[in-house]
């Protein structure tokens, strides 16, 4: 499936870890950055990818491409910010399409749901999305799809924190995950870039509309129904309300 998905590639170019790029594309240097790590240093790859139940084994060989358009007949298809592909045995590939935001741009559900639709006819395995947006699991996606696209396709959504949280992991000596002084190096720049405010990384600073909703209804006393879009909205973000 590897070899297919690439041919349907029109344009692209692997990722880069020192992207040239202008320096106002904060999104497309982060993701090049980022997806150009994976490559570099398979302990922190493996630990990020693994979360989203994607098999990384010893012989595995990860390649990801940037700016990605992928070949059309007559139709404009999306274009995502990256591509990808995870080889795990010589013939068995696991991929997913890379749609980041950075800053204060958050992910759209329309689309969320183009990406799915085009994971879904290249025989893609999953759309990974990337932003400030904070998720408690990868599973608990921020934005809301129809559930019809995510049948055959996994969806799945890391904050940017919460990948500097990983990579720092990953870094720490004392854990012995990294294999050599390069990777070490390479993974602890990400980490310099990620953290410094250039780069667009920022914290949770909002809970969003859901979490506002179920704290008024917590005040008023009012009956709470674990299947309220504002319930599943709250869990999705965070696991207590301060000063309700």
């Amino acid at each position: 499936m590897a070899n297919n998905v690439v041919d349907q590639i029109e344009s692209g170019q692997i990722a880069r870890l020192l992207p040239t790029v202008a320096d106002s594309k904060k999104e497309e240097r982060a993701t090049s950055s980022l997806l150009a790590s994976f490559m570099v240093v398979p302990a922190f790859a493996n630990t990020v990818l693994s979360s989203v139940g994607a098999h990384f084994g010893k012989r595995s060989k990860i390649k990801c491409y940037t700016e990605v358009v992928f070949k059309s007949k007559g139709i404009k298809r999306p274009r995502p910010d990256g591509l990808l592909l995870l080889d795990s045995s010589g013939n068995k590939t696991w991929s997913a399409i890379i749609e980041s935001k950075i800053g204060s741009s958050e992910i759209r559900s329309e689309q969320i749901e183009e990406y799915l639709d085009l994971a879904r006819e290249l025989g893609i395995d999953a759309v990974i999305t990337i932003s400030n947006q904070f998720a408690t699991l990868p599973t608990h996606h921020p934005v809301q799809v129809s559930k019809l696209k995510t049948r055959s396709v996994g969806l799945y959504h890391f904050s940017w924190l919460s990948l500097l949280s990983m990579a720092v992991l990953v870094s720490d000596n004392s854990h012995s995950q990294v294999e050599n002084a390069e990777q070490t190096f390479i993974l602890n720049e990400l980490v310099r870039y990620l953290q410094h405010d250039a780069s667009g990384v920022t914290a949770l600073t909002s809970m969003g509309n859901g979490w506002k909703e179920l704290c008024s209804e917590l005040l008023q006393g009012a009956a709470i129904s674990r299947k309220a879009d504002y319930v599943e909205q709250s869990v999705r973000v965070g696991t207590n309300c301060k000063g309700s």
